[in-house]
């Protein structure tokens, strides 16, 4: 059988099965095959294989030209003598020349051919890499890929058991090295922490062993220059110089971390900010009544001829007053526990009902616009995990419930939330009866920047993040939904161990002995008020400022208890305790902190490492008279 190969009308090459097999099968292989045709003067080239134009360095290369136009010039003529003497049967088998587009120093490629029976004049031209060319093409090869490497934003590693055999360049900035050699006689493992070391050995023993590495690992790496940084690592086996060996990839995690952080706190602030006008009309109902009680009190007790009747009612309305502002007081928590930063040490055991009708507190406006908010939680065990955390996650969750509802409300539609214990799991469930989603979008809803929401109403940031904020406490989130039957999130969350005592909850008054109490707030209605609660029980004095505070106690010969606002310019609440420390020894622990909100920086890290008592403003008598009762005695 002879195939038909032309390039112009009646102007045909008849390629033998042999020829076109041989093009066919060589195309993925090292062969190089051109077939060229008899034109009446130079032969052209009819057909070329992919490697052939690999090995030409042209992948673009085109056919029908003459066959020397693709071969170097000084080696034409020697390639034209070469394959007339072919044609005629004589000549050498084999000839070296260089492709049109190589240099003087690249590497000849070896070329033979053989004349094709019946084909009208044509030949079969076969191209070799010389030796020298495939080692020209490997190391290529080698330096491309060794760049790539290089050039790679993971720290990338190869471990043999007796050290550190490769890193390249973010590896060697992880170790905090400036070259690989140092590293050849140290394995990966001793440059772990030693508290980690053994887990990164036992990983390394499985690689070496033939097994997986398993899960990714954090770590945490001693840098050459003393730093130590968590970084997650992955590792595979692979050979190395015929060893076995470590191919390990490791990302530091603080970058990622502060991404995430920022994230969610972008996330809180986002949904702050739809919060607001719910907020803000939570807060100015009570407050209305608060102010008009207290108006009403005003009057009344300007009166001189008050009667047993009219003290009651006076009563009835502080009461009603008191509540109000207890009210506002629970708004302003929330408001301020939502909106705190990540803190790792506040993650212990939380009250996951608290948190959860807190948040339902927070989005009740929003809901209440589309539909009912149903109560359905019972108490359950404390779960592991953080509170302002996890209240973002069930805003997040209640805000998207809200906004399924449809509009206008209809009677039906509800967000109903649901607490249950299950095993060694406490189950939170958001469940509303809005439009549902979409079979095909369900496995999407946890990907970032994924919404179903109008430009400009969603990020796609908060279910991702409560996803997230969820497994980080050992837990899961899920969802069931079907169209028009409403969407349910179920949280599962690990019981925590032990349950501490609920700070918000007073306890009765303690007793007290009279004590000489200093009262230091720029604050003077806050400062004159608590004055007057404590004078008659106690000898008080009152600073509203931190300077004169100081400058008192600094000559007082004895003091029982400091109340020191946190904050205040000049010399703040941290400041004085400094100065007491140094000149005063032992006075500073009678300090009871008052703070409105630890603002800066430094006032949150000094709260959360002193010892003294700290009050959090709102609060109340009892409240106070327990933090005085903690308060070391003179002498101790």
């Amino acid at each position: 059988m002879m195939t038909s190969v032309g390039t112009d009308p009646g102007d045909e090459l008849w390629l033998s099965d042999l020829a076109e097999a041989l093009l066919a099968a060589s195309e993925h292989g090292p062969l190089g095959i051109l077939v060229t045709r008899d034109s009446g003067g130079e032969p052209r080239v009819a057909r070329l294989n992919g490697p052939a134009r690999a090995l030409l360095g042209a992948p673009e290369l085109a056919v029908d030209g003459p066959v020397s136009s693709y071969f170097a010039a000084p080696d034409r003529d020697r390639l034209l003598g070469w394959l007339q003497e072919r044609r005629a049967g004589s000549g050498s088998a084999r000839l070296q020349v260089r492709a049109a587009c190589a240099d003087a120093s690249d590497p000849a490629l070896q070329l033979s051919a053989r004349p094709l029976p019946g084909g009208a004049g044509s030949t079969v031209l076969v191209l070799l890499p010389t030796q020298d060319a495939t080692a020209a093409a490997l190391a290529r090869s080698e330096a491309r890929f060794r760049e790539l490497i290089e050039s790679a934003p993971e720290a990338i590693g190869v471990g043999l058991r007796r050290g550190i055999a490769y890193a390249n360049r973010a590896m060697l900035e992880l170790l905090g090295q400036t070259s690989v050699e140092p590293l050849h006689d140290t394995p990966f493992s001793d440059h772990i922490h030693e508290d980690d070391a053994e887990r990164a050995r036992a990983s390394l023993r499985r690689v070496f062993g033939g097994k997986a590495w398993g899960r990714a690992l954090e770590l945490r790496v001693c840098r050459g220059d003393g730093r130590v940084i968590a970084v997650e690592f992955l590792g595979m086996r692979i050979l190395w110089d015929q060893q076995p060996a470590a191919l390990v990839i490791g990302r530091e995690l603080e970058a990622r971390r502060a991404l995430q952080s920022q994230l969610i706190q972008a996330d809180r602030f986002s949904s702050v900010g739809t919060l607001a006008a719910g907020v803000a009309h939570e807060i100015n109902n009570p407050l209305s009544y608060v102010l008009l009680n207290l108006e009403f009190l005003a009057k009344e007790l300007s009166r001189s001829d008050a009667t047993p009747a009219s003290r009651h009612r006076l009563l009835e309305r502080l009461t009603e007053a008191r509540h109000g502002a207890h009210r506002v007081r629970s708004i302003a928590e929330d408001l301020e526990a939502f909106s705190r930063r990540d803190d790792p040490s506040t993650v212990g055991p939380v009250d996951l009902v608290r948190v959860a009708r807190s948040a339902m507190r927070m989005v009740s406006h929003e809901v209440g616009k589309r539909g009912r908010l149903v109560d359905a939680l019972i108490d359950v065990p404390r779960v592991l995990g953080d509170s302002s955390r996890l209240e973002q996650v069930l805003v997040n969750l209640l805000m998207n419930a809200a906004q399924a509802l449809p509009e206008p409300p209809s009677p039906e539609a509800e967000v109903r939330v649901l607490t249950r214990a299950d095993g060694p799991w406490v189950v939170l469930e958001v469940t509303d009866t809005g439009a549902g989603i979409p079979s095909e979008l369900l496995d999407r809803v946890f990907d970032p920047f994924f919404t179903t929401k109008p430009v400009g109403a969603g990020t796609g940031l908060g279910l991702p993040i409560s996803h997230s904020i969820v497994t980080s406490f050992g837990g899961d989130i899920a969802v069931q939904s079907r169209p028009s039957a409403g969407t349910t999130f179920r949280v599962r969350l690990p019981i925590a161990e032990t349950a501490p005592e609920d700070p918000r909850q007073e306890a009765s008054p303690p007793t007290l002995g009279r004590l000489r109490v200093v009262i230091a707030d720029d604050e003077p209605q806050v400062a004159h008020l608590l004055s007057r609660l404590l004078a008659p029980n106690h000898d008080v004095e009152v600073f509203t400022s931190g300077a004169s505070a100081l400058s008192r106690l600094l000559e007082l010969d004895a003091v029982d208890v400091v109340l020191c606002d946190l904050l205040m310019p000049e010399v703040s609440g941290m400041d004085l305790f400094e100065r007491l420390r140094r000149e005063r020894p032992g006075l500073e622990r009678r300090i009871v902190f008052m703070t409105g909100g630890a603002f800066t920086p430094r006032a949150a890290a000094f709260l959360r490492t002193t010892t003294n008592p700290t009050l959090a403003k709102p609060f109340g008598f009892s409240a106070l008279q327990s933090a005085l009762a903690r308060v070391p005695p003179r002498g101790d």
